[in-house]
């Protein structure tokens, strides 16, 4: 029997999906359709199995996981391998006894009781009949690992991102060691120095172009936010613009060769920290009459004492 996973028209349209990138969005789609979903959005898939199906490094696939859990879409048990869409319960319920049955057979079988009892919770809170489900279990005595702790943590927090990179500095710092590498104190004042000179936005911006060209240092990241401040682009809208126009100048050329046959290489300026600003060069000083007769005069000097 076919099985298949349904993503609603709307799903391009959702706020939080125009602002991923198309690695992003890849991925999301991958995490709400790979073979290993199930009807309770809660499944085990170990990171090779992602490497082999998306074609990533397990480095990207590491990053791409630490993204999504920032972004309070997911959990993942590095221990159990085992993966949870927060939302799936509010898009995927019903109240069908087949459905119900399957559910309950796939939250017997889930290994991180801390997702299994989130599960049940959203349904509650969302106004599911959950008398049906055999969930005595789940709330049963059991001794907690100290991963269901740390992911029970998780589950309560409630600030948004967005809020969070707005309100503290301190996420910046997160998002950077998800997404590039660890930090170090240099590392972290280079970080804070850039927000306090730009905007918290603009440095998450040059994060995300890192991570997208699998960089994984520093200096990339400093050199494209150095790149943007020489072009005086210190606010996340003239960024914006920049990276808008850049790309129609990109489309533009790219028409234009397909018509010409000549091939036109642009400068990749905006996140390639290399590419500077060309310098304006300095305007030649031209010699005046009496100069010139000066030097002329100071020749002859040099060569009548040099005869003598």
């Amino acid at each position: 029997m076919a099985i298949y996973r349904q993503i609603h028209v709307s799903f391009w349209q959702d706020p939080f999906v125009l602002d991923l990138t198309p690695e992003e969005k890849y991925f999301y789609i991958y995490l709400m359709t790979n073979s290993k979903t199930n009807q309770i959005g809660i499944y085990e898939i170990p990171k090779k199995i992602m490497e082999i199906e998306l074609g990533y490094s397990i480095d990207r696939v590491s990053i791409l996981l630490n993204k999504f859990i920032s972004y309070k879409k997911i959990l993942f048990s590095e221990s159990k391998n085992e993966l949870m869409l927060l939302n799936w319960c509010k898009y995927n319920w019903s109240s069908s006894p087949k459905v119900i049955s399957l559910v309950n057979k796939e939250l017997k079988n889930v290994k991180t009781l801390a997702f299994a009892r989130n599960y049940v919770e959203q349904a509650k809170s969302q106004g599911h009949k959950t008398d049906s489900l055999s969930i005595e279990y789940l709330y049963s005595i059991h001794t907690e690992s100290q991963e269901e702790l740390e992911l029970k943590e998780e589950l309560e927090e409630e600030l948004p991102q967005e809020e969070k990179e707005k309100s503290s500095s301190f996420d910046i710092h997160t998002f950077f060691q998800t997404s590039i590498c660890q930090e170090n104190p240099i590392v972290m004042e280079g970080i804070e120095k850039w927000v306090e000179d730009t905007d918290v936005q603009v440095v998450k911006k040059a994060i995300e172009i890192g991570a997208r060209n699998n960089k994984t240092s520093y200096a990339y990241v400093d050199g494209i936010l150095r790149n943007w401040v020489s072009r005086n682009l210190t606010t996340i809208e003239k960024v914006n613009a920049a990276e808008q126009a850049f790309e129609k100048q990109k489309a533009n050329s790219s028409q234009s060769k397909k018509g010409n046959g000549r091939k036109e290489e642009l400068p990749n300026w905006f996140d390639n920290p290399e590419v500077l600003p060309p310098q304006q060069a300095e305007p030649e000083q031209k010699e005046t009459p009496e100069e010139t007769a000066r030097k002329v005069a100071e020749m002859k000097r040099k060569l009548k004492e040099a005869r003598a």
